[in-house]
């Protein structure tokens, strides 16, 4: 921005919650006095091989917009599919409101249908480019949230949907700001790209290093020999390879029944598989009574095991740490591994690109992967004599962590920039600032 913004001259109060004051000249009414709302609907009498691009709720974000769709002939469609879409339209989700399915709709294929769980918002009396910034605000997010009903499942009906406020500056004015937020959100959003880029590079680095440590070691001139295991092929002369059922003193299965009788706010820890991430075990935990846990007392783990997902992410790994020492997991696989293995070196192999592999194409489920016991017990394990894996553990939780603070400080660049942007949208649309000189 070449050219410094400030503030309009005098404003105006608005008597709404979130928008306190406008510029003076600017109008503040319900939207549906400058949009329409589902213009467009497939027909029921559409023939049955018509073929749509459907958009359901689940296929759209805040950040992303419209990320995915499934290409289906009508007669395949959910009854919902039925609303089409233009360019230059928004589409809000009017269900589970809290998800902010909020995106606009660019350059769309053609019969782009959404479902009927979104409101298509169509530009009347407003500029198109205006009004996709205008309905990605927060303010505008949060008036939707808040005028939704329902705890479980919130939604927003249509009236209520058109009856939210806005303020609408004159046409000179929508043309100014959108080409300055065209300009200024374009050098952002390249900025974020790069950034995400940057990102995505580190963490593919970061799994190409551990994959190769574990498979081939830290010592580049070692002597490799081939093995019959596709999962790693090569490994180094000196090192031996397994199944990690013959080098573990226990795999099992952790609790695999009902216990929300046995929940309260402190006790023994229960991991559930949404505390499991690769290498580590993250988020709040739930506790058991003692007495439910103690009954169960085959099924705890202790420091240093291996405890890994069973359905979803199934084969993702995590070392437990010596402070959750006794506590148990829910229907998750626990590997105990004999003094022929660190278990820290394990955590690593397990969470590597070959095991993952494996873990992936020996499981079995269509919608969400599934690996059992004996799955986890045939898992190919490279075995380097004791002394190098507690190397190559050291070798990796140094140059992970470089890594890891790279990606780190990354990510808050990219919340920043993200921060910025929405800002910056909010602050123009809403006539905190005056960018007319400036467009």
């Amino acid at each position: 921005m070449s050219k410094k913004i400030h503030p309009y001259s005098a404003y105006k109060k608005t008597g709404i919650k979130w928008m306190d004051s406008v510029p003076n000249n600017w109008q503040v009414k319900p939207i549906k006095y400058v949009v329409t709302c589902n213009d467009d609907v497939l027909s029921e009498g559409t023939p049955k091989d018509f073929e749509i691009k459907y958009v359901e709720v689940g296929g759209v974000s805040e950040q992303l917009g419209i990320e995915s769709f499934s290409t289906l002939e009508f007669g395949d469609a959910p009854s919902r599919a039925r609303r089409l879409v233009a360019h230059g339209d928004t589409i809000v989700s009017t269900v589970r409101t809290y998800l902010r399915a909020i995106a606009p709709v660019i350059n769309p294929p053609e019969n782009l249908v959404v479902s009927t769980g979104f409101a298509v918002i169509r530009p009347k009396g407003i500029q198109s480019d205006f009004a996709r910034y205008l309905l990605s605000t927060e303010y505008f997010m949060s008036e939707v949230i808040s005028h939704s009903t329902g705890v479980s499942y919130p939604a927003i009906n249509t009236p209520e949907l058109m009856n939210i406020k806005v303020a609408i500056p004159t046409p000179k004015e929508q043309a100014a700001i959108s080409i300055f937020l065209n300009k200024e959100i374009a050098k952002i959003d390249d900025l974020i790209q790069k950034q995400e880029k940057l990102v995505n590079f580190s963490v593919e680095a970061r799994q190409a290093l551990i994959s190769h440590a574990v498979t081939k070691g830290i010592n580049r001139k070692v002597k490799l020999r081939q093995t019959d295991v596709k999962w790693f092929g090569e490994i180094p002369s000196h090192w031996n390879h397994s199944k990690l059922g013959l080098y573990s003193k226990r795999v099992v299965v952790g609790i695999a029944e009902a216990a929300t009788q046995a929940y309260q706010d402190s006790g023994t820890p229960i991991l559930r598989a949404t505390n499991i991430r690769p290498m580590k075990i993250i988020g709040d935990l739930l506790y058991l009574n003692d007495g439910f846990a103690d009954d169960r007392e085959s099924k705890s783990l202790n420091a240093g095991d291996l405890v890994t997902v069973r359905t979803g992410n199934a084969g993702v790994t995590a070392l437990v740490p010596k402070e959750l020492h006794g506590c148990q997991c829910f229907t998750m696989l626990i590997t105990t591994v004999n003094d022929k293995l660190n278990p820290e070196f394990m955590n690593y192999w397990m969470n590597s690109s070959p095991a993952q592999s494996y873990f992936s194409i020996e499981g079995w489920g269509t919608a969400q992967v599934n690996i059992s016991v004996p799955i986890l017990k045939q898992l190919p394990i490279p075995i380097p004599p004791l002394s190098e894996q507690d190397e190559i553990v050291a070798y990796l939780e140094s140059k992970t962590s470089e890594i890891d603070c790279l990606i780190s400080k990354t990510k808050e660049s990219l919340a920043l920039l993200k921060e910025r942007r929405d800002s910056l949208i909010s602050a123009a649309v809403t006539g905190k600032i005056d960018v007319r000189e400036a467009a």
